[in-house]
């Protein structure tokens, strides 16, 4: 993982925070699957292409994740993608609540998850955002990339 960039967002407590953005890395992400179908789609998309996989996130309190996926592409091969996942993984350390006479509640969210064309890196970058009440020793989730591009024919 690499840390590429900060920025700030107003949390539950109304407080300011600083969330960073942590880019994950291939070996990051795990079951890496891709399917390519032939489509007649819009504004001449003429594949569709699927990735899925679980990305490890780690360890978490409010984070933004972005990770690259699919083939190359140029600007003008691109014409739209989407994106959906879930919280798959959830692993904390036990933590004594009874020292300080409190009792703690494991929350975790996954906020939300983009797919947008990344000029520099010539793919889709997912962008996935997801914070935890508690310190999390593990966190993954699974997710769903879905890619129309203009392609010459198979």
């Amino acid at each position: 993982m690499s840390v590429y960039a900060v920025r700030p967002l107003r949390g539950r407590d109304s407080k300011l925070k600083r969330i960073m953005t942590i880019h994950l890395q291939r070996k990051d992400l795990l079951n890496t699957q891709q399917m390519e179908v032939a489509v007649n789609g819009p504004d001449g998309a003429t594949h569709l292409i699927i990735c899925t996989g679980l990305a490890n996130l780690w360890s978490v309190s409010h984070e933004t994740y972005t990770f690259l996926v699919g083939p190359q592409l140029s600007r003008r091969q691109f014409v739209g993608a989407i994106a959906s996942g879930a919280l798959s993984t959830i692993q904390t350390y036990e933590k004594n609540s009874t020292e300080h006479n409190t009792e703690a509640e494991l929350e975790a969210d996954f906020i939300s998850i983009t797919a947008n064309y990344d000029d520099e890196a010539g793919q889709v970058k997912v962008k996935a955002e997801v914070s935890s009440s508690l310190g999390i020793t593990k966190l993954a989730i699974c997710y769903n990339v879905n890619i129309l591009a203009e392609l010459p024919s198979f």
